[in-house]
């Protein structure tokens, strides 16, 4: 996982990682409600990590951000129409005092996907 810089104090940092190898997905004839559906799903991991001087303020800040990223929709490109989610796949984590800097870091991890119809 990549670093949070030494400065501020109050730090957010979103990380992305490997989560799963792209799958083929189902084809039309298995989606429901017969959706034109031969797209590859693409699977992306992503860590938040929020750093605060105190434990409450990292909390609130975290449980903002989780609330935004947490979602599903669609949108339309050029190439076709995608359907996203962002889905949460662990609890809040507290990871302790930075190294000697009495902050406080949480970190909670979501897992991506992108689907082409």
């Amino acid at each position: 996982m990549q670093q949070q810089p030494d400065d501020p104090d109050e730090c957010i940092t979103l990380n992305d990682y490997s989560f799963k190898a792209p799958e083929q997905a189902m084809n039309k004839e298995q989606c429901i409600a017969e959706l034109d559906f031969d797209g590859e799903v693409e699977y992306e991991g992503l860590q938040l990590r929020v750093r605060s001087s105190d434990y409450l303020t990292a909390r609130n800040k975290l449980e903002q951000i989780r609330k935004v990223l947490s979602n599903t929709g669609n949108f339309d490109s050029e190439d076709g129409v995608y359907e996203y989610s962002v889905l949460q796949k662990t609890g809040v984590i507290p990871l302790g005092e930075d190294e000697g800097n009495n902050r406080q870091v949480l970190s909670v991890s979501f897992m991506a996907t992108r689907t082409k119809y």
